[in-house]
């Protein structure tokens, strides 16, 4: 079970603040590579970024789904209400 639920606030604001970025690792014949910067996502959402024994970090990046959830509830509620000004503004 789960308590203390609170809701994501403001996630289009926290992803804003996440650059998606390819590279590759520092290692012979490294693989190009797609994702993001933990030190950057740790500013944002320091719960879902881990530091191993020796300084490293990762994140889990199944822990960014609720907020790429909540982000698209907000722009979908931001498009519909474009939608309804839209048609008002057509109607004039």
């Amino acid at each position: 079970m789960k308590k203390n639920l609170v809701k994501i606030d403001n996630p289009i604001l926290k992803l804003s603040q996440i650059n998606g970025y390819y590279y590759n690792y520092l290692v012979p014949d490294g693989q190009k590579e797609v994702g993001v910067v933990a030190q950057e996502v740790e500013k944002v959402l320091p719960e879902i970024v881990r530091t191993d024994s020796k300084g490293y970090k990762s994140l889990d990046y199944s822990k960014l789904t609720p907020l790429l959830i909540e982000a698209i509830k907000e722009q979908q509620k931001q498009i519909e209400e474009m939608k309804k000004e839209i048609e008002e503004l057509k109607k004039k």
